[in-house]
């Protein structure tokens, strides 16, 4: 993922190198990193660029290397491959916002900035990565990709692009920037054409690089509900089949998820399958390279600028009908002619080869041409050094057969003036000077055998040592995360330390509140208890009055016994009284009824007497029932309110016991925390 968003992350970074040391300070790339990983749904990324390296800027390099560790590797492996797309086409988006300042500077623009911007991402898409001593890391396209786009971007505007005149221009340039390649593009072939022609042809080309378009046009399809067929606009990427209402590509209708499973199939038998079945029966279904064309290109011609096709027998559309077979359902489809049908079962075949890819098609097909081109490459520098060595070898041949030569012709002039045992001095000198050229050659690939193992320990020796320094980078990242995760465990055991501080006083200030109510529930119980005594003294002062009553009620009794023996003494008297006055000078009856009505006098106060004194008692009595039942009902209301106390107490107690028990383990893990700090000092 970050190979694939890395060309952007480089604009802006050299954006923001305003100096152009190759160095950037790491305020600046906090923005940048905050913004990435928000995009990324991975917050507070930012905050680690303090501790990495102990330097205030950075180079593209470690700035990479810290974006690939603590942003991109949190990202899931299973990332499918529309999400990455997804996920790519925002951030190129956002380095653009940042970069674009810089990137639309130009003498004579002739694309617009959506243009420009669309170039931007297909040069993103295309682009290489190229290390040098001088300038450092630069991103740059290859002049064959150059020409790709350039004659795709000619074919498009309906001109014919010419080869002979593109080497010539590009004959010393290898590699194109993106200010060079937009200058190129417009300077060489968009300055004489219409702004809504190049607005069309960057589309294209934005589609097919940038968005990884397969292929476009017109099907007709089987709808889900009602068996009949509908003409669509399809857009096929390595992950999906989606399907508008027309060509604009506003109204979506629908998406068809692609993966490796699915297949295709015609009425005559299978197409496309997961295997790489044949495409339907050879004799009808077969396809050459050009009738297909490269499947890197979107569709044909003809079927970009594909009108709604005519109307089609049954036997017709039989014909022109496939299928895409899944196990949870079918699609059919139906083209506008057979080449159509066969174009679009060979590019859903190369999306479910697809569709797996851990980067888009367009970019593996990029960094495919990549390595054959260093191949190619490779293989040039090994075929050009061979033939330098050969010529050297032949060098050295001819000028020794030359020696020879001339030592043969210095011999047959002189063989008659001159003795023989020169002629054998002249020869053992040749033939001592070929063994030192000998030697001086063994020496030479010695030497150079020696070299070149120097150079394979020195290189060898850079690689151990950049690795230990990444090593050295990793490990002292790894030391700062775990002192600042060390940093924040000692804070959050400062704070728990702090809530155990807290809990203790709240559990302190609870245990005061709790004891001062204790002491209330005891002062109220010592209350209820003393009135409760109160009460049962009340009770037996008023069971001894009621004795008092019993014993007055009784000699009450006794006393209108006595009374009633009286009254008939006192009728025994009268009748003697009445013996006595049958002389007074009143009638008797008169006499009698005076002594009735003083009778009825004397009995009626006697009555009234005893009816208040009744009553007196009664309401005696009364009073003692309510002050007993008053008693009763007390002493129940105290009894169970004793109860209810004790009860809380016992819970209080409980609860009390179990505050202690937690102290005691917050002592206890206080202590261990205490010790462990103590050990960590250690």
């Amino acid at each position: 993922m970050l190979d694939a968003v890395a060309n952007a992350i480089w604009h802006v970074f050299n954006f923001l190198d305003d100096k152009s040391t190759g160095l950037v300070v790491k305020s600046r790339l906090k923005v940048l990193t905050a913004n990435l990983g928000t995009i990324l749904n991975s917050y507070n990324v930012e905050r680690g660029l303090d501790d990495f390296r102990s330097t205030p800027h950075l180079s593209f390099e470690h700035f990479k290397y810290y974006l690939s560790m603590e942003l991109f590797s949190s990202l899931p492996s299973t990332l499918d491959l529309g999400t990455r797309m997804e996920y790519q086409h925002q951030i190129e988006e956002l380095c653009w916002l940042i970069s674009k300042q810089s990137l639309l500077k130009r003498d004579r623009p002739v694309f617009s900035q959506q243009s420009v911007f669309q170039m931007f991402r297909i040069f993103c898409c295309l682009s290489e990565e190229i290390s040098d001593q001088r300038v450092g890391i630069t991103f740059a396209m290859h002049v064959d990709e150059l020409k790709r786009i350039s004659e795709a971007f000619v074919n498009s505007v309906g001109r014919k692009f010419d080869v002979e005149e593109f080497g010539r221009v590009t004959q010393n340039t290898e590699f194109f920037t993106f200010p060079l390649m937009l200058e190129f593009i417009e300077r060489r072939y968009g300055a004489n054409v219409e702004e809504g022609g190049a607005k069309e042809a960057v589309q294209e080309l934005y589609d097919t690089y940038a968005l990884d378009v397969l292929r476009k046009g017109h099907l007709s399809k089987k709808g889900e509900l009602f068996p009949t067929f509908r003409e669509y606009w399809f857009v096929l990427k390595p992950f999906c089949l989606t399907y508008f209402s027309n060509s604009d590509e506003k109204d979506k209708k629908g998406e068809i998820a692609l993966n490796a499973t699915l297949r295709v199939e015609t009425p005559s038998g299978p197409a496309v399958g997961d295997h790489g079945g044949n495409i339907g029966s050879t004799s009808s279904l077969t396809m050459s390279a050009g009738s297909l064309g490269s499947m890197d290109k979107v569709g044909t011609s003809s079927e970009k600028l594909d009108n709604k096709p005519a109307p089609q027998s049954s036997s017709t559309k039989q014909s022109h009908k496939f299928s895409i077979k899944s196990p949870e359902r079918n699609c059919d489809f139906i083209a506008s002619d057979h080449r159509s049908k066969l174009q679009w079962i060979a590019a859903l075949k190369l999306a479910f080869d697809s569709c797996d890819l851990l980067q888009s098609y367009q970019r593996s097909l990029a960094n495919r041409r990549r390595r054959d081109r260093e191949v190619s490459k490779r293989k040039e520098c090994e075929e050009r050094q061979r033939r330098a060595s050969q010529i050297d070898i032949m060098e050295k041949t001819k000028a020794q057969l030359f020696a020879e030569k001339l030592v043969r012709l210095a011999l047959n002039h002189t063989q008659h003036s001159i003795d023989l045992p020169f002629v054998e001095k002249a020869r053992e000198a040749a033939e001592a000077e070929a063994k030192s050229l000998a030697k001086e050659r063994e020496l030479d690939e010695k030497r150079l055998r020696a070299l070149e193992g120097i150079k394979e320990q020195l290189e060898k020796t850079l690689e151990e040592e950049t690795q230990a320094r990444r090593d050295e980078e990793i490990v002292r990242n790894l030391q700062a995360r775990v002192l600042r995760e060390e940093w924040e465990k000692r804070d959050q055991l400062e704070l728990l330390h702090e809530e155990q501080k807290r809990l203790l006083e709240e559990e302190k200030e609870k245990r005061r509140q709790f004891e001062m109510v204790q002491r209330e529930k005891e002062s109220k119980l010592a209350a209820i208890e003393k009135r409760l005594k109160e009460l049962e003294e009340d009770r037996r002062k008023l069971d001894k009055e009621l004795r008092v009553a019993r014993i007055k009620v009784s000699s009450s009794e006794q006393n209108k016994e006595i009374l009633e023996a009286r009254l008939r003494l006192q009728w025994i008297a009268a009748l003697k009284l009445a013996f006595d006055s049958c002389d007074l000078l009143q009638s008797y009856q008169r006499s009698l009824a005076n002594r009735r009505r003083r009778d009825r006098e004397v009995s009626k106060r006697k009555e009234c007497e005893e009816r208040q004194r009744r009553a007196s008692q009664i309401d005696i009595m009364e009073k003692t029932k309510a002050q007993l039942f008053a008693e009763k009902l007390a002493r129940e209301a105290a009894e169970a309110e004793a109860k209810s106390l004790a009860k809380e107490r016992e819970l209080d107690e409980k609860r009390l016991r179990a505050l202690e028990g937690i102290k005691e383990q917050l002592e206890k893990t206080l202590e261990e925390e205490t010790q462990a700090r103590r050990d960590e000092e250690i």
